[in-house]
């Protein structure tokens, strides 16, 4: 087992404080703020891998999602063969309910729009694959495969910055991009820690992940995109460790009272259900 260096940031006061997040490890859910306190949440017998926020003026399963909501895919088959799409209710404040929204026939190791369109990845074959999801079944649209080897893939994530997606490659712990332009992948460096799974989110221009190391944390922080280093915000919880599949899904948005100092004003929370 390789050594784990997770650098730890000198101003998670700052940054960390602006920041709310919900994270799946197995069959719980973690809700919390970073620099701030941790909900603990059990979603019995589901596994959400992948989870991602639906943006303004995007709508999904005809109308089950609709932009702000939290949208996540199940890692195990259903009594389909296919993977069971839910709605995160109450992700960031209350009690989380998940709400069955449709299925879908890809494996989605993570989740994210991309100019209004949804795409998932995995790494079946040792290979770094993506593709699109059609917005009402969820099912595979267009697959793309830049033939680019990894380990297992976890988090993915669209800046429209860039026009680039972000994803990580746990056997080699390091931050990759991704092209559709022109399908083709690219190493940006070493995350200077060990992992075993991981989730993915843009804030404005920031990459947040939570990712669970070998020293048996969850952990929450960014990832430097010039670099590909994580740097730990927060501690989330004790990790799995794999337990009965050790998935990590994350999502995250600016804690209120951040939004205007971030540039999100606009930015939907995540619907509210009584």
């Amino acid at each position: 087992m390789k050594a784990a260096l997770i650098a730890v940031a000198a101003l998670a006061g700052v940054a960390g404080a602006q920041v709310k997040y919900l994270v799946s490890d197995d069959g719980t859910l973690y809700q919390g703020t970073v620099g701030g306190g941790v909900n603990t949440f059990s979603i019995g017998n589901a596994h959400l891998i992948g989870m991602t926020i639906v943006p303004a003026g995007v709508s999904v399963a005809g109308g089950g999602a609709t932009g702000g909501d939290v949208i996540g895919i199940d890692d195990q088959d259903n009594a389909n063969g296919r993977h069971d799409v839910y709605r995160v209710d109450n992700a960031f404040s209350g009690t989380p309910t998940l709400v069955r929204i449709g299925e879908s026939d890809r494996v989605s190791n993570s989740l994210t729009f991309a100019n209004g369109h949804l795409f998932g990845a995995n790494g079946l074959g040792g290979t770094f694959r993506i593709h699109e999801l059609d917005l009402t079944s969820f099912a595979g649209v267009a697959d793309f495969t830049p033939g680019f080897a990894v380990t297992g893939v976890g988090g993915v994530s669209y800046s429209a910055t860039d026009d680039l997606f972000y994803f990580v490659n746990n056997g080699a712990d390091s931050l990759n991009t991704y092209d559709l332009n022109s399908n083709s992948a690219a190493f940006v460096g070493g995350s200077g820690t060990t992992f075993t799974n991981h989730g993915l989110e843009h804030i404005g221009t920031t990459l947040w992940g939570a990712i669970g190391d070998d020293a048996g944390t969850l952990e929450v922080g960014t990832w430097a995109k010039g670099s590909g280093t994580f740097t730990s915000m927060q501690t989330v919880a004790p990790y799995s460790g794999g337990g009965s599949h050790g998935v990590i899904g994350f999502v995250a948005v600016p804690a209120p009272g951040a939004m205007a100092v971030l540039g999100l004003g606009g930015l939907i929370a995540g619907r509210r259900r009584r």
